[in-house]
């Protein structure tokens, strides 16, 4: 972008040089004039562009991919979890790994909103030891 930008106003700078010499004639200046304008419009219009699609892509586009992929790895742990409770409840005592990570899986949900309700309680300085 910058080197774009660079050329314009090397470009710019040579018309202006045309357009202030007064030797050339009016119709040739009147002329260099429009294109000088034209120029200068053409430049903000990519750089509005650019700015537009960084944004777009940066700013919106991204942060939605990344909502999708954290819902779908939600979604898979999820079955994943399901799947393990229902063998669980299948075969009791045969699968001692996925009963010991189902409790620590309630643990963690657990201490999750204890650290929620903890918070709560210390912001209004209440004791609960």
């Amino acid at each position: 972008m910058e080197i774009f930008n660079e050329f314009t106003i090397m470009i710019s700078a040579h018309i202006t040089n045309v357009f202030l010499n007064v030797a050339i004639l009016q119709e040739v200046r009147d002329l260099m004039g429009w294109v000088l304008m034209g120029f200068a419009a053409f430049n903000v219009l990519v750089n509005l562009a650019i700015i537009v699609h960084r944004t777009m892509v940066y700013d919106i586009y991204y942060p939605l991919v990344k909502q999708f992929e954290l819902s779908k790895a939600r979604k898979r742990f999820l079955l994943n979890q399901a799947n393990r409770k229902y063998l669980i409840d299948k075969m009791p005592g045969l699968l001692e790994e996925f009963e010991s990570l189902e409790e620590l899986h309630k643990g963690i949900l657990v201490m999750k909103k204890f650290n929620a309700e903890r918070k709560w309680l210390e912001a209004n300085k209440l004791d609960f030891s």
